[in-house]
């Protein structure tokens, strides 16, 4: 059951609180990016193209872990979906360690050692099992609204043809499923199709499932054909001349006689009578007995076992014919090889993979390949050493995922917002509250999507005074009186004003994939301090490794580079050591129009001008080293000096001259002491302030 919402706070709704279709259609907003609209554009333009033409594409998307590069690519699927009447985007995800790293076959009997699987037969094999599959699911649904959308609640009939599908069924089962449901003609994908669309669909599929079987076992097909003929045939003429068939015979030739004698006595000529006896007389022996059998039979018995071709030439011609089958039914496949920052050395192998099926990835199909930003960065490099290398071609499109401050500023303004109960009033401190909670959460998630997601989802379900439940959390002027936050909200500032400087502005502007490093050399220290090590090394010495530790990937720059990481880095912790001369710069910056806040004054209030945030401490043969005072949560990294406070003897012979002073002062004001009394009472008092003057006890940033 949700907590009780506070009477004021702060609202977070991922789906935003200003369109209403896209609250409405539960529409989750996302930091947009200029390489989100860069994903959208070339998805959109290749589900334009005729289904017999495909123009294929491959983008290199890479980025920090924990970027965003996977929410970019899904959000710029969901889009062009949505943008799209007449056809199906299809999803099909694949894992990229998996793809590189292939199985070691079984060894068998009969091949006790047998020969590594190919890289490229592997990744072929893997494509159309996963394409099978992806396209089963999307035809599976769109055959259940199909049902529904014709008034027919077989929820049962289409649960069988999911499960039929999972066999990878014949051409014939299928159209039993597509004639039953009286979808021959137009089909289950869309609606109001033209006729044929039905066919087309039982087409793509029984090919997908042909491939699918192939792909996934040996495939043994038996069809026996024997052919032989046999004629029997047997007839049969008895004549019997004993016993009972002589009596027989006997009766016929005594019937022919009289035969003849009646043609005689008819006065019928000579010849007549002859041939009318012997007529009778033949006949009666020749019906005596007569069999006759025939027979014949034909069998025909054929035999083939088929064995399917899956060398890497096979596949690839294979799952060409597969992909333009699925466009012609209207499902367009855009493929998603996902997780490559987790393989390590990854240059060179899925180089070579690229190059060997370029044909595949970059002229056929929509391939989006995940990396980090060293691959990234090698493929830059390469790119600019060699004026023909063959990677150049092989990705159309390549972007550098990464959101700038203002970016995340926007997004999370539509996302953040100030809540009321019924009838209250938007005021300027709540408005201020929400701008504050922003630069906390920046600073959090150190400008990474995935850990600013985590950060928000802090805000709880609770429930308001009218009974609706609402994501409110922190509570009224939190985010501007709170120390961790008031913390948080000063580093973010002194970040945002190192990267407003012209001359890094005009760094990053200039190179993109050095922007990330930027960002990540000026979170350096953020870093440390939220894994607890007050101590910080900007020296070049220690903060390009530690750079690299961070981000997990390794970092080579030119000495340039080097050196200009350096002194943004420095330049940031003084100022952070330095907080009026913070608050002065970040006043100038304002005024100037490099930077641009909603409500300055209260913004810059939060700012602990009375603290020493980060002191300089330098070592020997080391003037860059740093310290911080203050845990990210806002208690002194010297809280546990307590002990020193315990063991001060001078500290607790004070306290016992103010706890006596304290214990006499009610005598002292009933009555009005006399001026003798109170000069006598002055060496007691200045022996008081004398103690308290010699004091030594270090707390917190006490210098």
């Amino acid at each position: 059951m949700p907590d009780t919402a506070p009477p004021t706070g702060l609202e977070y709704s991922p789906f935003g609180f200003g369109d209403p279709a896209l609250v409405a259609r539960r529409t989750r907003l996302l930091a947009r990016s200029a390489n989100l609209d860069i994903a959208v554009s070339e998805l959109r333009a290749f589900l334009a193209q005729p289904s017999d033409v495909a123009a294929g594409r491959s983008c290199l998307i890479a980025g920090a872990r924990g970027a965003g590069k996977t929410t970019l690519i899904d959000r710029a699927y969901e889009e062009a979906r949505r943008s799209s009447e007449n056809r199906r985007l299809i999803r099909v995800r694949l894992h990229g360690p998996s793809l590189l790293n292939p199985p070691k076959p079984r060894p068998t009997t009969e091949n006790p050692k047998p020969p590594d699987i190919p890289v490229e037969e592997h990744v072929l094999k893997t494509l159309v099992i996963n394409l099978y599959q992806t396209a089963s699911e999307e035809v599976c649904n769109a055959f259940e609204k199909y049902l529904l959308f014709k008034g027919r609640r077989e929820s049962e009939f289409s649960a069988q043809l999911r499960l039929t599908l999972d066999g990878a069924p014949s051409p014939a089962t299928l159209r039993f499923f597509w004639e039953r449901a009286d979808a021959l003609s137009h089909g289950v994908l869309f609606e109001n199709n033209d006729p044929g669309q039905g066919v087309r669909e039982i087409v793509a599929l029984a090919s997908a499932a042909e491939a699918y079987r192939s792909c996934t076992g040996q495939y043994t097909q038996e069809r026996k054909d024997q052919i032989s003929a046999s004629n029997k045939a047997e007839a049969k003429t008895e004549v019997s001349a004993s016993g009972k068939e002589i009596t027989h015979a006997l009766f016929g030739a005594a019937s022919g006689v009289a035969a003849g004698a009646t043609a005689a006595a008819l006065n019928q000529g000579r010849p007549t009578v002859a041939l009318a006896g012997a007529i009778t007389a033949i006949l009666s022996m020749v019906t005596l007995s007569y069999t006759r059998t025939r027979s014949r039979e034909t069998t025909l018995k054929e035999e083939i076992t088929f064995l399917p071709d899956t060398t890497v030439s096979a596949l690839v011609h294979r799952i060409l014919l597969l992909v333009r089958r699925l466009r012609q039914a209207g499902l367009v496949p855009m493929f998603i090889i996902d997780e490559l920052d987790k393989v390590p050395n990854p240059i060179e192998p899925l180089n070579k993979l690229t190059t060997s099926l370029k044909f595949l990835f970059a002229d056929e199909g929509f391939f989006c390949f995940l990396t980090d930003r060293t691959y990234f960065a090698e493929i830059a490099r390469r790119n600019r050493e060699v004026a023909n290398t063959p990677l150049r071609t092989i990705y159309n499109t390549q972007m550098l995922v990464r959101y700038d401050t203002a970016s995340l500023h926007n997004f999370l303004k539509d996302v953040i917002g100030p809540y009321t109960p019924v009838g209250g009033s938007l005021t300027n401190d709540l408005l201020a509250d929400a701008e504050a909670i922003r630069y906390v959460l920046i600073c959090r998630s150190r400008m990474l999507l995935f850990e600013l997601s985590t950060d928000l989802r802090s805000f709880i379900p609770v429930r308001t005074a009218t009974g609706e439940e609402k994501r409110v959390n922190p509570e009224f002027n939190t985010p501007r009186d709170n120390r961790g936050h008031k913390l948080h909200i000063t580093v973010q500032l002194a970040i945002e004003l190192i990267l407003a400087d012209d001359f890094v502005a005009n760094k990053i502007m200039r190179n993109p994939i050095f922007a990330q490093t930027i960002y990540d050399a000026l979170y350096y220290p953020v870093n440390l301090w939220y894994a607890d090590q007050p101590r910080v090394d900007c020296s070049r010495a220690s903060l390009i490794p530690g750079i690299s530790d961070m981000s997990g990937e390794s970092l080579v720059l030119e000495d340039s580079d080097e050196n200009f990481l350096h002194r943004q880095v420095k330049a940031l912790l003084n100022l952070l050591a330095n907080l009026p001369e913070l608050e002065r710069q970040l006043a100038v910056a304002i005024d100037t129009g490099r930077m641009k806040v909603e409500d300055r004054g209260r913004l810059l209030s939060s700012i602990p001008i009375g603290l020493t945030l980060l002191k300089v401490t330098p070592e020997p043969g080391n003037p860059d080293v740093f310290q911080w005072n203050y845990n990210r949560s806002g208690i002194p990294y010297q809280a546990s000096t307590i002990q020193d406070i315990q063991g001060n003897r001078n500290l607790w012979d004070t306290s016992a001259l103010i706890d006596a002073f304290a214990q006499g002062l009610p005598e002292v004001i009933k009555r009005r002491p006399a001026v003798v009394e109170m000069l006598a009472g002055i060496p007691a008092a200045l022996s008081v302030t004398d103690s308290l003057a010699r004091l030594s006890v270090p707390i917190g940033d006490a210098p």
